[in-house]
Formats: C-alpha cells, sequence, structure tokens
C-alpha cells in the first residue's frame, strides 16, 4: 500500500473538513498565514485546491522522483495554511518526508515510532492539574458539550474521570509502541480512542492516525482482502453511526456535516475492520540502536523542550491538554516562562464592509470583543489588513497578571505587535482558567 499517497487523502479530508465547517473561504483566507509570511488570494487558492491532488498523482505514479517531488510541495501547501497548523497536518507531513527518506522496508518502524511518540507526547503534556482535576478540563468540557448535543446522559462522576482514562490510555499506548510490544492489541485500544475522538470532532486526526497505525501494521504481503457481506455491513453500520453521533452542529451545513461525519465514520471502520479481519500484523519492531531512532528521540525531546520552555504550543501535540501560553498550567511539573506576547485589539465605530472580506466576521468579533487575546503575529496582520481601509484595530500589549489570573493592560509597557510564525495559539481567552480549545 502507497502510504505517502493514503496520508496524502486524508488531509484531503481535512480540507474537505475544514470547507465544509468554514465555507470556500477557507481557501482563500490569507489575514493570519502561519509562516508569518502572507501571499496573493489568487495564488494560495491555486495552491490550496491543487497541490494536494498533484501529491497524491506523484505518490501514486512518480516513483521515488515523483515522491521526492510531492515532499516539496507538501511543504508548500503545509506553508500555505491560515489561522493555524493541526497537529494532524504536521503529523502527516512529517511521516510522508519520513517515508520518502528511509528505505521502504523501514516505514513500518517509523510509522510505530512517529504513533509511539505522538501518544506519549500528548499524554505527558495532560498530565497537568488542570486537565486531570478541574471542572474546566478539555477531557470534560469536549464530552460535556457533546452530550448535551447528542442527548446522551453522562454523568458528572463519568464525565469526571475521562480526563484520567484519556492520560491512561495515551501513556500507555506511546510507552508500548516505544518499547516494541505487539500492535494488535494496543491496535485494538487505539481504534476505540481514534473512534471516540472523531465522532466528538476530531476524524481528520483520527484517519491520519490510521494511516500510520496500517502502515506500522502491515505484512510483507499486504493485508488480505475481507470477506464483502460483512465488508458492507461493517460499512453501513459505521456510516449509520457517524451519521447520527457525529458532530454535524459544527458545520455551517448540517445535513452535509452529517454526512460527512458518516464518510469518515464509514471509511474509519471499515479499514479497522479490514487490518483486523486479514489476520496477523507485522510488529515492525524499533531497532534501538539505529540512527533514525536516536534522531527520533532527539526530536521528541526537542519538542517537548519547546513547550516547557515556553517557547511554543502550535503543532507541538500539546492538543486540548489544558496547556496554554500564560496562566497557571505547568508542563511536566514547571511553569514554563512564556515568550508569547498577546494584544487586546478594539473594533472601530465604523469601518468599511471590504474590511470583512479580508477578515472574516466571526474572527474579527472574537478577535475585538475584550473576551479574547490576539497573538502578536495575528495582530500585526490583521492590523496591517485593517489600515489598508484606512481604520485601526488600536493594538495595546497586554500582560499576564497571575493575581487576577487574567490579561490586564500595562499603560507603561508601549509595544507594537510584530510579524513573524505562528508558534502560540492565534486567539486566546483573557480569563486565564479557560482553556484554550484547539
Amino acid at each position: 500500500m502507497n502510504w505517502c499517497a493514503a496520508l496524502t487523502l486524508a488531509l484531503v479530508g481535512h480540507q474537505a473538513n475544514n470547507v465544509l465547517r468554514e465555507g470556500t473561504g477557507y481557501v482563500l483566507h490569507t489575514f493570519a498565514p502561519v509562516t508569518g509570511v502572507p501571499l496573493p488570494r489568487a495564488l494560495v487558492a491555486a495552491l490550496q485546491t491543487s497541490l494536494l491532488p498533484v501529491c497524491t498523482a506523484l505518490f501514486l505514479l512518480g516513483g521515488r522522483p515523483g515522491g521526492l517531488v510531492a515532499v516539496v510541495l507538501l511543504a508548500l501547501w503545509v506553508a500555505v495554511q491560515n489561522w493555524r497548523l493541526s497537529n494532524h497536518v504536521w503529523l502527516a507531513f512529517l511521516a510522508v518526508a519520513l517515508f520518502q527518506a528511509v528505505p521502504a522496508d523501514h516505514a513500518g518502524e517509523v510509522a510505530r515510532f512517529l504513533l509511539g511518540g505522538v501518544y506519549l507526547t500528548a499524554g505527558l503534556f495532560k498530565t497537568n492539574h488542570q486537565f486531570l482535576a478541574t471542572a474546566r478540563s478539555c477531557g470534560r468540557l469536549i464530552p460535556r458539550l457533546y452530550a448535551e448535543r447528542t442527548g446522551l446522559r453522562l454523568g458528572d462522576r463519568l464525565l469526571s474521570r475521562v480526563p484520567l482514562a484519556v492520560v491512561a490510555t495515551e501513556l500507555l499506548l506511546g510507552g508500548a509502541l516505544l518499547l516494541n510490544a505487539p500492535l494488535l492489541p494496543l491496535f485494538a485500544v487505539a481504534a476505540g480512542m481514534h473512534l471516540l475522538f472523531g465522532l466528538t470532532g476530531n476524524f481528520p486526526f483520527s484517519l491520519v492516525a490510521l494511516c500510520l497505525w496500517a502502515a506500522a501494521a502491515e505484512p510483507p504481503a499486504g493485508f488480505d482482502r475481507p470477506p464483502a457481506v460483512p465488508l458492507t455491513l461493517v460499512a453501513l453500520a459505521s456510516l449509520g453511526i457517524g451519521v447520527r453521533f457525529g458532530t454535524r452542529w459544527i458545520y455551517r451545513n448540517t445535513r452535509a456535516g452529517g454526512v460527512l461525519c458518516g464518510v469518515f465514520a464509514m471509511v474509519f471502520g471499515t479499514a479497522v475492520y479490514a487490518m483486523i479481519a486479514s489476520g496477523a500484523f507485522a510488529d515492525s519492531p524499533i531497532d534501538p540502536g539505529s540512527g533514525w531512532t536516536a534522531l527520533g528521540v532527539a526530536s521528541l525531546a526537542g519538542n517537548l523542550l519547546s513547550v516547557v520552555m515556553g517557547l511554543r504550543t502550535e503543532w507541538a501535540f500539546t492538543m486540548f491538554s489544558n496547556v496554554r501560553p500564560h496562566g497557571p498550567v505547568r508542563v511536566l511539573g514547571r511553569a514554563p516562562r512564556w515568550r508569547a506576547p498577546y494584544f487586546e485589539l478594539s473594533l472601530p465605530r465604523s469601518f468599511p464592509e471590504g474590511l470583512l472580506s479580508v477578515i472574516p466576521p466571526a474572527i474579527l468579533y472574537q478577535a475585538t470583543s475584550g473576551t479574547n487575546v490576539v497573538y502578536g503575529p495575528v495582530a500585526f496582520r490583521l492590523e496591517r489588513l485593517a489600515r489598508r481601509f484606512g481604520v485601526s484595530l488600536e493594538p495595546v500589549r497586554v500582560e499576564y497578571s497571575p493575581l487576577s489570573n487574567a490579561f490586564r493592560t500595562d499603560p507603561a509597557r508601549r509595544a507594537e505587535p510584530r510579524p513573524g510564525p505562528l508558534l502560540f495559539p492565534p486567539l486566546i481567552p483573557r480569563d486565564c482558567s479557560m482553556p484554550a480549545l484547539r
């Protein structure tokens, strides 16, 4: 199986998911490029819509030279993302680049290491008081909101145990994968976890992870073709579960969103069934003496240190961990010295409607409502766009106050926002007891 092509198709699913959530403007927006380098909207739209199909074709038909070209094009696609670089996008890109760099018979080992590293990292970041033991834990808020929308009854006692269950599962999977435990029982646990992640709104991440599991577990002769009748029944059941229990309300068109959730669930469910029905898994053990393993361990350590030192939280696998710049959250037992400038913005009394064509109304409202603060490079970009239309959002630097556990304006500290890559969330609550749900 060509896992580079499969991962690229998973990114197509990510793109379809965002278009249905945000509208077609998703492929046009340049108001907060993740690299900090704005490009013309027409160019961004062309790259957003064309690069993934081209990369898929190159991975399938271009051989090794075509695959190397596709990695470069995929890097370009990643570079033109706006507002946030999702963790699963970064993970998929890393996997594709490594699959092209290592010999083909080591792809399973790479996939195992990436999965183990992601689970272990995510579990370690979630091992903090705010996630494990407070009412504002993302591990409680997300299932609570999901249960309210789907009509499920989840008592407070059960909700209070969800964060610990998530951390225990991620640490178990991460440690066991890196220690070369058998893949099949681990995959059964991971498949259940990722189904829940998908149904609660993150199927794109679950599909990327599933591709890596399949790459790690694929036998030398490939997976056997499952029986048609059971596969069809699994597909129909998965489709129904996705339509009924998926997060269709997060999409602009709830009917289309429900269909997309159903399709995601069907792809996920049939792939899981096909892998398990195939029989024996290849365990793809990690070679502890390999240079690639040493490089991977160094990369994992560097990723952890970058967050502990307060250098970034984006594309670092801190997702839904309650780790956010500034505030009381401790990372690996340490309070980071965050290097993340944030600003408050103000909406002018009147502004031209044309401004809303380059900054979505929802973003402009959230950025200027007073309940949120805006990361410096994003504030710089929004202010520059506003000035093109003859108005100002009047960015004012804010500082974290431990006494109030919130951001406050410091009149004595005057600073202008500066451009740069998006290393921290573009928008976070002013009240630092509130998590950044992302």
